[in-house]
């Protein structure tokens, strides 16, 4: 059926004629079959040797091979890109013949399939009934032939190759052998990183969110961290309480597994300001504190009021500034007291405030 939109009366095919080429006197017949073909568009052929051999091909020539000597009626059906169709039939005749080319792949390997470069060492052989001379070919699918029974070939690019073995007696006389060899390609590992908020690194207690690069050979992802858990994926969360230097490591594998690793390394430092709400001053070392910490800070400073609005405490810091519940020397007691943070970040422009209450628990 013509594609919606075409007329087969002006997107027109036709078969004008169909012949084959000199048929050889030897087993498997290999009998070359050319049609000529006018029209519009492009041509796809399809192509029935009438031995239960098929073929489809871009180009009007292709190559029947029979083991029988008979009668063999050809079929082509000829389709245009706008779906119109001819048919031509050609009948043929495989006279019987004592002579038969037998070809057969002995061994290839020791892989015949994995991660490029491949090197795959091949083993044929070949044998014509009535003791002719044979020839022997290899045609690796990639450009890249060798002669002989043995051979070996390193194949450098991703894809299916179906390695073709001939022996043949003459140009027209031969057999072949086939094996698929698979060769898969090296995935590439890159990590992409989120954009730091600070300019001494991400945020201590954030999280942080690292995605894997994708590949047309980027198949399975395997993470990892500094003292983090392991995860698998495309993405991968973690998130540090304490500031240092960290790494995160990817490694990428591909269908068959060939493998690419890639390491990021980061800071975290920056960005964070950590205020208790409670805090136990009671000599047990546990808690004792009310201690503020501001990571990426230039400075913190801290004012403490009690609930009368009496200043209580005041202290200047870089990371941390801290209060022990007393004013001067001398506790004060258990309660509610407002804190207020005045601080100024290192990357950023203007003072910024945190006020708030916390609980001394006596």
């Amino acid at each position: 059926m013509p594609g919606k939109g075409y007329d087969c009366l002006t997107d027109s095919v036709e078969v004008i004629s169909l012949n084959h080429g000199n048929i050889p006197t030897c087993y498997p017949v290999a009998v070359s079959l050319t049609a000529q073909v006018q029209g519009t568009g492009s041509f796809t052929y399809y192509w029935d040797f009438g031995n239960g051999g098929r073929d489809t091909t871009q180009d009007s020539t292709t190559i029947a091979l029979y083991s029988a000597g008979g009668n063999y009626i050809v079929t082509l059906i000829v389709q245009n890109s706008a779906g119109c169709r001819d048919t031509a039939i050609l009948p043929l005749f495989v006279p019987a013949t004592g002579e038969r080319i037998d070809a057969q792949i002995v061994s290839a390997g020791p892989v015949l399939a994995g991660c490029a470069p491949l090197t795959v060492e091949f083993e044929g052989t070949g044998t014509s009934r009535i003791g002719n001379p044979l020839t022997f070919t290899w045609d690796f699918r990639d450009g890249n032939t060798a002669t002989g029974t043995q051979a070996t070939h390193t194949f450098t690019q991703p894809g299916y190759y179906n390695v073709i073995f001939y022996a043949q007696g003459s140009p027209q006389c031969y057999d072949t052998a086939r094996v698929l060899v698979w060769v898969d390609g090296q995935p590439q590992a890159q990590i992409i990183a989120p954009p730091q908020p600070s300019s001494i690194g991400y945020c201590v207690a954030s999280s942080i969110t690292f995605t894997a690069a994708t590949g047309p050979y980027n198949v399975r992802f395997y993470w990892e961290a500094d003292s983090q858990a392991a995860d698998t994926g495309l993405t991968y969360t973690i998130s540090y309480l304490q500031k240092g230097t960290y790494c995160v490591y990817l490694r990428v594998e591909s269908e068959l597994g060939c493998m690419d690793t890639a390491v990021y390394c980061f800071e975290v430092s920056g960005c964070v300001l950590l205020i208790p709400n409670v805090f136990t001053p009671n000599g047990d070392g546990v808690n004792d504190l009310f201690r503020v910490i501001g990571y990426g800070m230039e400075y913190l400073e801290l004012t403490i009021f009690d609930r009368w609005g009496q200043q209580m405490y005041a202290a200047r810091g870089t990371e941390q500034v801290q209060w022990d519940g007393t004013k001067g020397s001398t506790p004060l007691p258990g309660g509610t007291y407002v804190y207020v943070v005045r601080y100024k970040l290192i990357d950023k422009e203007g003072v910024e405030y945190r006020s708030g209450t916390v609980t001394l628990l006596r």
